[in-house]
């Protein structure tokens, strides 16, 4: 059984049982189990050889360069060049997908009180005889009659790469 220790008492004894200062033995006197006595002074001479501290040095040392170099490699994310949005796509997101959502079908959350409802770029009327031009033309001047604004602030570039991202819905004849 444990010896009750006063606040003064920690201070006298001086180090603490791994201490390198202190012998296997030293400590008996906060112990009455013999399994218990004997298991720590085991404990307490290997912990205290040169030879295992230098082993134990090292395997700590391995074990902490593996968590790091674990940890750097979790930091770096795994991308491939399909992963990375282009352009268009990112223009996409930003300025679109309130009204036609993300996937393109017109179901967007502003789509609910939106008459006429957004274009669906799934569906195969919609892209009968429709040229990127055409595209190009409603994404930069917006369509009279519907909700679609005009976005005259993309270049001619920037609303060819959102044409070019739309047609990755068209369906596949």
């Amino acid at each position: 059984m444990p010896r009750r220790v006063e606040d003064g008492d920690a201070r006298e004894r001086g180090p603490g049982p791994l201490d390198p200062g202190r012998r296997a033995g030293e400590h008996r006197e906060q112990h009455d189990h013999p399994r218990a006595r004997g298991l720590l002074d085991e404990a307490l001479q290997l912990f205290h050889a040169d030879g295992y501290r230098r082993r134990t040095r090292r395997a700590k040392l391995g074990r902490m360069l593996n968590l790091v170099l674990l940890a750097l490699v979790s930091l770096v994310p795994a991308t491939r060049a399909e992963d990375v949005p282009g352009p268009g796509e990112v223009i996409y997101r930003a300025n679109c997908t309130a009204c036609h959502g993300r996937k393109g079908d017109g179901k967007g959350p502003a789509a609910i009180a939106i008459r006429p409802r957004p274009t669906d770029f799934t569906q195969a009327a919609f892209w009968k005889d429709r040229t990127d031009a055409s595209l190009i033309a409603a994404i930069r001047a917006g369509k009279p009659g519907t909700a679609m604004t005009a976005f005259p602030q993309l270049t001619e570039a920037e609303a060819a790469d959102v044409a070019t991202y739309l047609r990755t819905w068209a369906p596949k004849p």
